[in-house]
């Protein structure tokens, strides 16, 4: 089962050629209701255990043979008194379990390389590599003409059986005996590189072609000339796959379709340049992807499904390297902008369509590898499409946004991963055009918000994240397994908080006051900060001095969103990242929540705040507050990292006001501390702004540079549109800091009045300076 799998994994990646002969006794998806576990028919740890203990055994004889034939005579152990000397024959009985024992971790990296979402992955740890270390100690071990022998019959194998006998060729050959061979021979004459007759293409010819250009046998010039050629005979003969239902579709052709796309997805990575020479060689391609992904979202119940997968791979495979590169070097081209506007809505619904087919599947029922290889391949075009700016902002709109954001809550709690992190993709694409939405809203239509729509999805998870962690204490980590209904929930609910976060984020500070109101509405923010922290690692929660910038880095940066390694580890890290972005976008918040806390609860996160978050989130205020003040004039701000320390100067002429901002060791979770030493207008009305600065800070989610703003705000529209004194000049008195007050009843110019008593008292005369 295992060789099957990984020798039909491999034909669908298009790394190994298929051959007619060659029948699977599974060509469906295999639907079975029962735990989430694509690879449950296979025992992959027993079977590495296996491999593990031969290898040792193999090992093992060879080490007591040779110390026999040195005649040394030193005391042995239990278990190797039981085993019997071998000599030189025997010695070559051998070879060929040790070339099996190779071709076992060919088998294991395939299933550890392509399934590393799966269960099996996370249960093998670390044991293929440590098979691999230990087969290269027992190939090295053999002398030269055994070496030599196994390289033989290695080759014979690839002759004789095919499958992945060449791999384990190019493993024992490259890896093990680091020999410098070419370990791929020229496909073709020089004289069939070129199609120079319509009959001259076919599936053998297209794989030929293409393991020459990976291996760098065509020449650049023959490159062009032969995507004309294919184009040409293509249109002619290939049976329409475009557009159409595949249910049906002959397996011959699809196969040969996905060559075709193999093909040319090895051209745009390694000789893009040469498709511009051809006549129609991007318009080909860019018809091909989207007809081709057209097809895919219209095919349901696949004949050959074993083909059908291996078409989807390539075909995904191309439009992924169509777009990167288009997108890439290709913005400013007209191929770029008829994608754009002809193909790339439609195509991205397609994908979509053919994406929600298949995570369907994953909520009530069970997939088989097919399936698995056929889900993530879909997964992986849709995360491209959803994660790349230019693509994102035309994927969704106003008109189709409902449809997407169904599509992304309904799977958030799928067990496959991969579905899991795609609808979160998929939710972050729908954010900007909900918070454009809510900004029609008030404070008094929280159940208009676009919030309600993942209502659901936070009740249901956080039932079951606080249900599961009731019985934990505090300061003791709970470590979630995955692949169980727990970890899948968990991680739900983190990327479910993740979107509120950047609808907050992407709102100004109007429409995140909403929000807030909407979460304590809801009561939220008491949930997820004790479930954050329980949920911790327990490097983090016992404050071990050592390593404590790597423990820094879990909060501040966040876990890569990849469908592999999802392990319990990475879900603690998550949490520790989430809870510093909460800290981080949500700052009041955060506030309220420790003044009405549990003292005990606050004391925990009041170590973890000053510890791990309040520096990082320190320096980040100060470096977007030094980055945004350059185009102010008259406000001056200067940041003390050290002492967590901002001092804003406002200049008016020659006089200025100071204001300092201190955030405290453990910010955002205590309030900053806003002081005014020097001003230059009235106590009161001092008094009044710090005051209204300080109310700003401590209960609005905004940040430190907001405040700053609002601050100058004030004192701009103070000195707006007032006149200088006629007398001195200046908006302020040098002495007394008061601005123009008294003014004269015919001119109407107005004057400080220490600057008019001074007129009146040197000048001797009592009438208005300007009227005089």
């Amino acid at each position: 089962k295992i060789e099957d799998i990984c020798f039909y994994t491999e034909v669908i990646n298009g790394n190994i050629f298929y051959k007619e002969e060659d029948k699977d006794m599974i060509n469906n998806m295999s639907i079975l209701k029962e735990k989430w576990d694509p690879l449950k028919d296979i025992n992959l740890i027993a079977y590495l255990r296996s491999l593990l203990f031969c290898v040792k055994f193999v090992l093992h004889l060879i080490d007591d043979s040779r110390a026999g034939d040195d005649g040394e005579n030193e005391e042995a152990t239990l278990l190797e008194c039981t085993v019997p000397s071998f000599d030189v024959v025997e010695m070559d009985d051998l070879i060929p379990i040790s070339l099996n024992l190779c071709y076992g971790l060919i088998l294991s990296k395939t299933l550890k390389r392509c399934y590393n979402d799966s269960k099996q992955y996370f249960i093998c740890g670390n044991d293929v590599e440590t098979l691999g270390s230990l087969l290269k100690e027992l190939i090295h071990r053999l002398d030269a003409e055994q070496q030599s022998k196994v390289l033989s019959l290695s080759r014979q194998n690839c002759e004789k059986l095919g499958r992945q006998w060449s791999q384990t060729w190019s493993l024992i050959a490259s890896d093990f005996l680091d020999m410098d061979l070419k370990l791929h021979s020229k496909a073709l004459p020089n004289d069939m590189v070129l199609i120079t007759e319509e009959n001259n293409i076919n599936i053998h010819y297209i794989r030929a072609l293409r393991s020459d250009l990976l291996n760098n046998y065509v020449q650049d010039v023959e490159i062009n000339v032969i995507l004309d050629n294919l184009i040409k005979v293509y249109r002619l003969h290939s049976s329409d796959s475009y557009c159409r239902d595949l249910s049906s579709y002959n397996c011959k052709y699809l196969n040969f379709d996905s060559e075709v796309a193999r093909l040319l997805t090895a051209v745009i990575n390694l000789y893009p340049s040469e498709i511009d020479k051809c006549q129609n060689g991007w318009d080909f391609i860019m018809v091909s992807v989207a007809s081709w992904i057209n097809s895919i979202s219209l095919t349901k119940s696949p004949t050959f499904y074993k083909e059908f997968v291996g078409f989807v791979v390539a075909v995904c495979d191309l439009y992924i390297h169509f777009v990167s590169y288009l997108i890439n070097n290709e913005r400013k081209s007209e191929t770029y902008k008829e994608w754009k506007d002809v193909f790339l809505n439609d195509t991205c619904d397609a994908v979509g369509v053919a994406w929600e087919f298949m995570a369907q599947k994953t909520l009530n029922n069970n997939l088989n590898y097919l399936g698995l290889l056929h889900l993530k391949k879909l997964s992986e075009t849709l995360c491209t499409n959803c994660q790349n700016q230019e693509i994102r902002g035309l994927q969704v709109n106003g008109n189709n946004f409902e449809a997407w954001l169904n599509m992304g809550r309904k799977f958030i709690t799928s067990p496959s991963i991969p579905v899991q992190i795609t609808a979160y993709n998929i939710l972050l694409t729908v954010v900007p055009v909900l918070v454009q939405l809510d900004c029609a809203c008030d404070e008094n239509e929280l159940r208009k918000l676009s919030c309600e729509n993942i209502k659901t999805q936070f009740i249901e998870t956080q039932n079951v994240v606080t249900t599961m962690l009731q019985d934990f204490s505090l300061g003791v980590s709970c470590s979630v397994a995955p692949f169980t209904d727990s970890y899948t929930y968990t991680l739900g609910y983190i990327l479910v908080w993740s979107v509120l976060l950047e609808m907050c984020k992407h709102g100004d500070s109007q429409i995140r006051y909403i929000y807030t109101l909407w979460i304590k509405e809801m009561d939220l923010i008491v949930n997820i900060m004790e479930s954050l922290l329980k949920l911790m690692p327990d490097s983090v929660l016992h404050f071990v001095e050592s390593n404590l910038r790597k423990r820094q880095e879990l909060f501040t940066e966040m876990p890569p969103l990849t469908f592999d390694g999802w392990e319990s580890e990475r879900l603690s890290n998550f949490c520790c990242w989430l809870y510093c972005d909460i800290l981080r976008t949500l700052p009041a918040v955060a506030r309220q929540w420790a003044a009405e806390t549990d003292p005990k609860l606050l004391s925990l996160a009041d170590k973890i705040t000053s510890l791990y978050v309040s520096m990082a989130l320190c320096t980040e205020e100060m470096k977007a507050i030094m980055n945004q003040q350059k185009g102010f004039d008259n406000m001056k701000v200067t940041t003390h990292p050290s002492v967590r320390e901002v001092v804003a100067v406002y200049t008016v002429e020659e006089s200025t006001t100071e204001l300092i901002i201190t955030l405290s060791a453990n910010h955002p979770l205590t309030p900053p501390k806003v002081e005014i030493p020097k001003a230059m207008i009235s106590s009161n009305q001092t008094r009044q702004w710090l005051m209204q600065l300080t109310i700003f800070l401590t209960h609005q989610n905004g940040s430190i540079w907001d405040g700053l703003l609002l601050w100058k705000s004030n004192l701009d529209k103070k000195f707006e549109g007032i006149e200088e004194c006629y007398i001195c000049f200046s908006i302020l008195h040098n002495t007394s800091h008061q601005l123009p007050k008294l003014s004269c009843q015919t001119c109407k110019k107005k004057f400080h009045s220490f600057c008019l008593y001074k007129w009146f008292t040197t000048s001797n005369k009592s009438t208005c300076p300007i009227c005089r």
